[in-house]
């Protein structure tokens, strides 16, 4: 039967037919059993058993089938939150376009074009000479920057808001929205130029006059002023766009922009009256066209009119000049209804905001069906079996009686495993969403009151010999074979006013103390004599940690989290295993990925919105204490890598924090490094004298647990995760995009050679600090030239370095030739080390480079947190960093140590606090 039951069930998703399932059963049970088993006819007990089983497993194959609203509702008729496509598919501006749009959302706001920047403000240029930017132009190379852009916005007609409050909208918004490594130069509001029409129109006397005329103001404005209008959801799908067209790009709040009607509305260069008069004959009612002309600044322009550089024409209906004629006779027009008609126009290609859920189609609303609902397999079989609710006469003999107790016992594990089918189908919304409340893989149901029989077989009455009341409610009970334990929970029957639920609080041999709780469930059948059994709560709880048991519960939750990130084309690189070196280990970092990966879930529809999204440095300057103000490469790296949740980290300040608080508990023998890296693994952490010390692999003591166990001090298991989670504290980064690094004013900067012993500017010494890794050293193919192994360093030949923390080497030469991660330097016989093995240093620019600020950013890392200095886990983090970063940006990593990175968040504050002045202008 078990072998049948795994067949039947695995072609459940093929068919939910009972018939289809029994013929499949029978086909594979002849060929199993041809001999063995009677002449497999309806009458044997095995078959009608079978005819059973596929009717209840056709009945969960019905409930696998219904709709996708109705699983996800639950009892209480709230839907699973699962992010809806509005939410998730939308992204952040990266194209020119999506920054346009962004701006034509903006009210006041007509029109607007973003264009590419490559001559910064103020010019600079390269010296080749001595390798430095200059002011100075004589004789040296310009320097044209990629990444920034421009903007020139036109204002609505009638727009009385001053441009500079406009400027700030727009500059508002595009900061919130800028892409890494890229910046906004400057906001241009185009100047207009009215240009009003005058002419006679001939018209079919019976045409509404209002409403043509209108028509034809709203056709002269559309082609001298085209401005793209917002469509509803329901209008772009009708024009044949898919949801991951339309939710390409930044949700705007007014609605949809067509690429095509915003490649059209672009600033005319020239205007033809021909052009217009063929739009107006377009229009139904319109006979003849007689005259039309185009007047600005009092000169008229029969045929052709060119506009001048950096303005707009603009519509003037106010002073535009329409006469309309029936067969050649002038009709009276009121004017002021069609210019009426022409502003309403104008307001409806912007419709007011509406909340999200008016929008866009919502989830569809299902049914609660009650899937976990079990219907026992006894209730299916013949009557004479003596199974299901009417159960065997009372006439009938103790042996018939056994073989029906038989029976249902031999069902009830087939039951047990159906009813946790059905309990998983029930779960389904729970196991969809990250927010789960319940840790469960996997869900079971009590079948002590849904399955007959099902309460002496799982909870079997046990008979009391004696019953002794005691005061306070508690009785004295004296049962054989009881099989409880302190601390279970039982209900007492047939003991008259004595019966109820009790708790066992004490146990000798087979005499029970138990203690009154509450009144006996009604369902519980009374007894002839005393008897007691567990309660449903506690066989219920037994039954999950048969279903669920702890030590396979995780990594199936693991499974769980991985099949819901698949769904979004995403994983979570497991950065944990380097450390886990026992089973303890192992699960408590597994309880920390698991945490990861549910709030990484959690996250999810902000992390797609700001994926490359860069920091506004115009908000509010960061603080001490930790910002949000994060760009969402930081945020993603965060999540993925387990370093931190979506706040800076002040990392110099950190440390100071966590030896600030290390006085609490634990006496530092040794420096923070060293003790970091050594506290990750849990063979070193050693209970000496009822203390928890950690030593290094000579046996020197690094770290000591001053509170002794027995008084509520840390034992090695919980010192060893207690130095974990003060490791994850310790991490974090500091993006910095070059292009913010450029000059901004001619001042001081850049003139001669650098160096940041002369230079006070927090951008200069900041640039000059980020220094990045040489990780080997190999000879070159000359005695006096050395290999030098850093990943995409971007070095060119003839570019001098400054090398640093390699002994002898420490200097600064030129490059002699590079490779994608190798660069090659020529030293002298004094110079070169004994021995190249094991030598590992860093590297800096010595002087600029032609173009050090274009499409290039850094990532400053701190060397001295345990995991940092694992080098598996380092080149970890160095690949998920390269494959997360967008692919058209040069990414550079530096790792800092205590004292550098001092230095540098110092610089960093100060360069961000200058950044916010720049902008808001000193306070």
């Amino acid at each position: 039967m078990k072998e049948i039951t795994r067949y039947i069930t695995d072609d459940l998703a093929e068919t939910g037919d009972p018939y289809a399932l029994r013929d499949q059963a029978m086909t594979m049970l002849q060929r199993m059993a041809p001999d063995t088993w009677t002449d497999h006819n309806p009458h044997d007990p095995g078959i009608t058993t079978l005819e059973a089983l596929c009717y209840v497993l056709s009945d969960l194959a019905y409930r696998l089938d219904y709709t996708i609203p109705d699983l996800l509702t639950q009892a209480n008729g709230e839907t699973a939150p699962l992010p809806m496509p509005f939410e998730l598919l939308p992204g952040g501006a990266i194209t020119a376009q999506d920054l346009r749009k962004l701006i034509i959302d903006l009210p006041g706001i007509n029109n607007a074009w973003v264009y590419a920047d490559t001559n910064p403000s103020p010019a600079f240029y390269f010296d080749a000479q001595n390798q430095a930017l200059t002011f100075d132009s004589e004789n040296h190379e310009p320097i044209q920057l990629r990444g920034l852009f421009r903007v020139l916005i036109e204002l609505e007609p009638g727009n009385t808001g001053s441009g500079e409050s406009m400027r700030r909208a727009v500059q508002k918004t595009l900061m919130a929205h800028r892409n890494l490594a890229e910046d906004l130069t400057s906001i241009d509001v185009a100047r207009t130029l009215p240009i009003a029409i005058e002419g006679v129109i001939d018209i079919d006397a019976e045409q509404n006059p209002y409403e043509l005329l209108g028509q034809i103001f709203q056709q002269l404005n559309h082609y001298i002023a085209p401005a793209p209008r917002f469509h509803n959801y329901e209008t772009m799908v009708a024009r044949g766009y898919s949801e991951d067209q339309l939710f390409e790009g930044p949700l705007l709040k007014h609605g949809f922009l067509d690429d095509e009607e915003l490649a059209r509305a672009v600033p005319k260069t020239e205007l033809r009256t021909s052009d217009l008069i063929r739009r107006l004959l377009d229009l139904k009612g319109i006979k003849v066209v007689k005259s039309l002309e185009l007047v600005s600044n009092n000169t008229r322009y029969p045929w052709f009119m060119s506009i001048p550089d950096q303005q707009i024409p603009q519509f003037d209906e106010l002073r535009s000049k329409l006469v309309l004629q029936v067969n050649g006779i002038p009709i009276s027009v009121d004017v002021s209804r069609a210019k009426q008609y022409l502003s309403d126009w104008r307001r409806a290609r912007r419709p007011h905001p509406r909340p999200l859920a008016e929008r866009f189609p919502m989830a569809p609303q299902g049914s609660y069906r009650a899937s976990g609902h079990y219907h026992s397999l006894q209730q299916h079989f013949p009557f004479i079996y003596g199974l299901g609710d009417i159960g065997l006469p009372e006439s009938a003999s103790p042996l018939r009686k056994a073989q029906a107790a038989q029976m249902q016992g031999y069902l009830l594990f087939f039951e047990q495993i159906l009813a946790n089918s059905f309990a998983q189908l029930e779960h389904f919304p729970q196991l969809m969403s990250p927010d789960q409340a319940t840790r469960q893989s996997r869900v079971s149901q009590s079948l002590i009151t849904d399955v007959p029989g099902a309460q002496n077989l799982l909870n079997p009455w046990r008979t009391i010999t004696s019953l002794q009341p005691e005061e306070g409610g508690a009785l004295y009970a004296t049962a054989s074979q009881h099989r409880l334990a302190e601390g279970d929970y039982i209900w007492l029957s047939g003991a008259g006013h004595q019966n109820g639920t009790y708790q066992v609080k004490l146990i000798i041999h087979n005499r029970l103390r138990l203690q009154h709780l509450a009144p006996l469930p009604s369902h519980v059948p009374m007894q002839k004599q005393p008897a007691l059994c567990r309660t449903t709560d506690q066989w219920s709880g037994t039954l999950q940690g048969i279903t669920d048991p702890e030590d396979e519960q995780l990594t199936r939750l693991h499974r769980l989290y991985d099949h819901l990130l698949a769904r979004y084309a995403e994983s979570c690189p497991d950065h944990l295993h380097f450390f886990a070196s026992t089973q303890e280990q192992h699960h408590l970092l597994s309880e920390i990925f698991l945490a990861q990966k549910q709030e990484l879930l959690r996250q999810y529809a902000r992390l797609s919105q700001q994926r490359n999204q860069a920091m506004d440095y115009t908000a509010d300057m960061l603080s001490p204490a930790g910002d949000d103000n994060l760009s969402g490469l930081e945020r993603r790296l965060g999540l993925l890598m387990g370093m931190g949740k979506g706040q800076r980290t002040w990392l110099f300040e950190s440390l100071e924090k966590a030896q600030r608080n290390l006085a609490e508990g634990y006496q530092l023998h040794s420096d923070w490094p060293e003790a970091l890296a050594a506290s990750l693994f849990r063979a070193q952490w050693q209970m000496v004298n009822d203390k928890a010390l950690l030593k290094a692999a000579n046996g020197q003591v690094l770290v000591e647990a001053k509170v002794p166990v027995s008084q509520g001090g840390p034992n090695a298991e919980a010192s060893w995760l207690h130095w974990w989670q003060q490791n994850m504290a310790l991490e974090g980064m500091h993006l910095v995009e070059h292009i913010l690094l450029r000059p901004r004013a001619e001042d001081d900067r850049f003139r001669g050679t650098l160096s940041p012993t002369d230079n006070p500017d927090p951008a200069e010494r900041m640039f000059m600090l980020l220094h990045k890794p040489i990780t080997q050293l190999s000879p070159g193919h000359y005695a006096d030239e050395i290999i030098c192994h850093s990943a995409n360093h971007g070095l060119e030949e003839d570019e001098l370095i400054e090398l640093g923390q390699l002994d002898t080497l420490n200097g600064i030469y030129p490059v002699l030739a590079v490779t994608e991660d190798t660069f090659t330097i020529r030293t002298k016989a004094e110079q070169m080390p004994p021995s190249l093995d094991g030598l590992q240093g860093n590297w800096k620019r010595a002087r600029y480079r032609k173009d050090p600020f274009s499409l290039q950013i850094s990532l400053v890392l701190p060397k001295w947190p345990g995991r940092m200095q694992n080098p598996g886990f380092r080149t970890l983090l160095e690949r998920t960093i390269r494959e997360e970063t967008p692919a058209h940006l040069c990414v550079y990593l530096h790792w800092l140590d205590p004292e550098e990175m001092q230095e540098f968040e110092h610089y960093f504050r100060e360069w961000n606090h200058r950044l916010t002045l720049d902008v808001h202008g000193s306070k």
